[in-house]
């Protein structure tokens, strides 16, 4: 999965975390993204990259240059394209005929972005809305009909 995904997954779970009244904290001061897999990527890979930065400019306002990067680290940037894809064209779907807020965006990314590596029950028993209801939450998950594609982290030695 992407560093992207990894990196966003961490950064969610910990807002969900300090919402809440859990007792356990995930260390995010412990993620660091992996090498750089690609020293390049395609015109049609960056395109692709572009048009998600895009779609996703409102809930993530990390550079174009990180996003690149991001994806070079990833073993197969096709497949985690795609996956950003599916999410986009599901985040297109709902918010087209919607006005919705900036919190509102921020939970349907975070609906999208747990259920890309999580079951449908797994994001509806786990994610913390603000603004959306379990209802919206259930809407959205319709839209994203892909399997998830769990997230694999693996430990970096210790120097």
């Amino acid at each position: 999965m992407t560093s992207r995904l990894v990196a966003l997954i961490i950064a969610s779970s910990s807002a969900c975390q300090s919402q809440s009244t859990q007792s356990s904290r995930t260390d995010t001061g412990s993620y660091r993204p992996g090498p750089v897999q690609h020293e390049t990527l395609t015109a049609a890979q960056l395109e692709r990259i572009r048009e998600l930065r895009q779609t996703f400019k409102d809930v993530d306002s990390s550079s174009l240059e990180k996003w690149i990067d991001d994806f070079r680290r990833d073993a197969d940037p096709d497949r985690e394209i795609v996956i950003w894809e599916r999410m986009a064209q599901a985040y297109r779907t709902y918010s087209s005929h919607r006005q919705l807020s900036q919190a509102a965006k921020a939970d349907l990314f975070g609906v999208l972005l747990m259920r890309s590596g999580g079951s449908d029950s797994f994001v509806l028993s786990n994610m913390r809305l603000s603004v959306l209801t379990p209802a919206d939450a259930r809407d959205i998950l319709r839209l994203y009909q892909a399997a998830p594609a769990p997230i694999q982290v693996t430990d970096s030695p210790r120097h």
